[in-house]
């Protein structure tokens, strides 16, 4: 247990009139977002919460939200960060297995709509924030934060399991922060687009590094295209997943906005080796990056002499085992999962935490991810890896999307069926467009298996190709494999018949 000076008084003290936060034209200095900051603390007080105590927000990213979360954390409660894209039956399970006693809300719309069986606490809007607003009651905070403090839960992405709510305390995402920005700096003047949301680890990722680094956090806008907003904004750092790399090299604006980036962290997903090559080719800042919810985020990333080779950052361990299993422990590992009462956190004897992922490290402490060990199935006394075949089919020139999954089969016990999406069959600059009925039909699937063939064994080929489900939505920034199994499993059947 330790205590650090928080690094919002730090912030506003030293560079309080750099930009903090930016939405659209709107601009909180570092002083500014401190004073909301403030301000929201003294209103949740008022409002009834206490330490320890779970305050649950279902929020798409606004400029208000971090500073909700900001103040939160100064009076110690613990914001639980819940996706809207969840029905209210899920999300008021979530609330429950949390133990949330409120639910902090902006709009009328998102009372009505969400979690009626918590207290409600209607915030002010920004204006009254940022100004100076007088209160029933004012705090002075302490001006330092102990490292075990819990600060977030986040649910994880669940692409083949059931989301977990995964418990982080301020150490967590500090220390996660600082040694990320030791590989990759954050400065005063820089800008970072938050362009995941709060309620996933990568996007409080973005925030914890700024707030440590003065940088300035800057809000994805809706109504532009990336391209248009990284030249609007002049945003030198980026977190992508492949998809959103993919539409920004194919954006004829791109080539001149991209001479204010330093860094485009890309991960979350397997990289298809077309995309790697056209970034390299395009000489982007590009740096690989592996990590997960239970370890607040990064845990190795490219740095500059290596950028498409992550390396273990500092404050983290990660080996790999005889199994080839990734297991990871450090200064970053959560808290544990909680599960209504109880906080669990399955670690082996060693304090070592079990991922799940498949990977393998060479002799310069490079880490390559092969994929789920969940996700592997056996098909005539044969492992089949996915993400192999995956990996195989997105380095075919045109494809954009691929995801392997099993379908029963009587002779081999499982074998694999792939979705396919090609670059030609969605407009890019529309992230949900969808393919017409005559545009699904194109499929050259026979010439794909030729492809195929040349590097993976004839057990790997997958025995039909589907394309991509049309009003096929994520729930995460991962795939939804369960989905897309049983769908399967349905088109396979009727195939058959």
């Amino acid at each position: 247990m330790s205590e650090i000076l928080c690094p919002l008084i730090v912030a506003a003290r030293e560079h309080g009139n750099q930009p903090a936060l930016i939405e659209r034209g709107v601009t909180l200095t570092w002083s500014q977002t401190a004073s909301a900051v403030n301000n929201l603390a003294n209103f949740l007080i008022n409002s009834g919460v206490q330490n320890g105590d779970r305050v649950a927000m279902v929020e798409n990213n606004r400029i208000e939200l971090p500073i909700l979360i900001l103040a939160l954390m100064r009076i110690g409660a613990v914001s639980v960060l819940l996706s809207p894209r969840y029905p209210e039956s899920t999300l008021t399970m979530m609330a429950e297995r949390t133990g949330c006693q409120y639910h902090a809300y902006w709009s009328k719309r998102t009372r009505e709509a969400r979690l009626p069986s918590l207290k409600l606490i209607c915030l002010p809007p920004l204006s009254e924030l940022n100004g100076a607003r007088e209160s029933d009651r004012t705090t002075d905070y302490c001006t330092s934060i102990d490292t075990d403090q819990p600060v977030t839960i986040i649910f994880t992405s669940g692409s083949s399991a059931s989301p977990k709510a995964v418990l982080l305390s301020y150490g967590n995402h500090y220390y996660n922060a600082l040694g990320s920005n030791a590989n990759l700096p954050v400065v005063p003047g820089d800008r970072w687009l938050l362009s995941l949301p709060l309620y996933h680890v990568g996007g409080l990722g973005i925030l914890f590094r700024c707030l440590l680094g003065s940088g300035t956090v800057v809000l994805l806008d809706a109504l532009v295209t990336l391209a248009d907003q990284i030249a609007r904004d002049r945003i030198t750092h980026l977190s992508l997943v492949p998809t959103q790399l993919r539409r920004l090299l194919d954006d004829p604006h791109f080539s001149a906005a991209r001479s204010s980036l330093k860094a485009i962290l890309l991960g979350g997903s397997p990289i298809p080796a077309t995309l790697l090559s056209d970034a390299i080719e395009n000489r982007l800042p590009v740096y690989l990056t592996y990590g997960l919810t239970e370890m607040a985020s990064q845990v190795a990333t490219g740095c500059s002499d290596h950028p498409r080779s992550p390396s273990v950052l500092p404050y983290r361990e990660l080996r790999v085992t005889a199994d080839g299993e990734i297991v990871v422990r450090g200064e970053t590992l959560f808290k544990g999962y909680v599960e209504d009462d109880a906080t669990v956190r399955p670690l082996d004897p060693d304090g070592w935490f079990h991922t799940g992922d498949l990977g393998s490290l060479n002799g310069d402490g490079h880490l390559a991810v092969l994929g789920r060990k969940d996700n592997m199935f056996i098909s005539g006394g044969e492992n089949i890896q996915p993400e192999q075949i995956e990996h195989a089919l997105m380095s075919i020139e045109g494809i954009f999307d691929a995801l392997v999954v099993p379908v029963d089969d009587i002779e081999y016990g499982h074998r694999p069926v792939a979705f396919i999406r090609y670059r030609s069959d969605i407009n890019l600059s529309e992230p949900d467009s969808e393919m017409s009925e005559s545009e699904r039909l194109h499929f050259d699937y026979p010439s794909l298996s030729d492809e195929l063939s040349r590097t993976l064994p004839r057990f790997m080929l997958p025995v039909a190709y589907y394309p991509w489900p049309q009003g096929y939505r994520q729930a995460g920034i991962k795939a939804d494999r369960t989905f897309l199994k049983q769908l399967a499993g349905k088109l396979h059947r009727s195939r058959e018949k």
